[in-house]
């Protein structure tokens, strides 16, 4: 439901930013100074839908993103204990009561303010795009039916050549309601407006889950955990069944801070569950260390 939520808004705010371009309220033909006022006014009507939707985001985000990570708790505790009564394997700690430990709400307001920022980027590229075309129309003196004429046509002589092609462009992307993103490279990436708000979503959802599990192991004395998931194409797979240490002081294994963070890239399926060296069957040790074969997994 919060996936379906935050795809509803991002689709709608990218819809009412295309139809303040394509459709301005009260635009009539009239002179290139009239079009460059009308411009300035639905500017103004860009920022606010921007600052609207960003606003709305922040608040879904901060009263659902504690939910997630407080199932991952309640999973973290149903692991603990099902190694317990699997395995007799001394357990300590009870369900908290009273609320986060200050250490858990600082750590959860970085995935808040992380996935928050996700999505204020989705907001900023639709609405800059909007902003960029509406200064081109009229810096070109264009009305909505020019801009008609040159989505049908594709090409315009003179100047407005180039500037009729990118606006032809920049129209068929609002109207179809997708996101540009620039990727960690620089690189731009282009998104349905609902399939990135779903995307960010479970990333960070799940990035939610996991701390929480992690942080109820750490209060149940349980210090190793073993990547587990799916077997793919990704790079990801490379980790699976691999151990490593939440405290980062065991001799053996890695410390878990050194690992790609999970999930390790969009609909990632790599999770953890606890690992016990003396419950460990000679198969789960002989591929727990980092630098262990995992070639049979595949």
């Amino acid at each position: 439901e919060f996936e379906k939520v935050l795809a509803e808004m991002l689709a709608d705010a990218t819809g009412r930013l295309a139809r303040v371009v394509l459709d301005p309220p009260g635009s009539t033909p009239g002179s290139r100074d009239f079009r460059r006022a009308r411009s300035a006014q639905l500017l103004g009507q860009v920022d606010r839908i921007r600052g609207t939707v960003k606003a709305d985001l922040g608040n879904l985000v901060g009263a659902n993103l504690p939910a997630a990570y407080r199932a991952g708790i309640a999973q973290g505790l149903r692991h603990g204990r099902d190694l317990a009564v699997a395995q007799g394997l001394p357990i300590r700690g009870e369900v908290l009561r009273g609320g986060f430990s200050t250490i858990d709400v600082n750590a959860l307001q970085v995935v808040v303010a992380d996935t928050v920022a996700d999505l204020h980027r989705a907001v900023d590229a639709t609405a800059d795009r909007a902003s960029n075309l509406l200064r081109r129309t009229a810096a070109n003196g264009m009305s909505t039916a020019d801009l008609n004429a040159v989505v049908a046509r594709g090409l315009l002589t003179g100047d407005l050549a180039t500037a009729g092609r990118d606006l032809r462009d920049d129209l068929r992307k609002l109207h179809g309601q997708t996101l540009t993103i620039i990727d960690r490279n620089g690189d731009p990436m282009e998104f349905d407006a609902g399939h990135y708000a779903r995307l960010v979503t479970y990333t960070r959802t799940r990035e939610a889950q996991v701390l929480g599990k992690h942080n109820r192991f750490a209060q149940l004395g349980l210090d190793l955990v073993r990547v587990i998931g799916r077997v793919s194409d990704n790079p990801c797979t490379a980790f699976l069944m691999k151990v490593y240490s939440l405290s980062g002081r065991h001799p053996t294994y890695p410390a878990y801070s050194e690992l790609p963070p999970i999930p390790m890239h969009p609909n990632c399926s790599k999770s953890t569950q606890p690992f016990v060296e003396q419950f460990a069957g000679p198969a789960e040790m002989a591929v727990a260390a980092p630098d262990a074969d995992t070639a049979a997994l595949h």
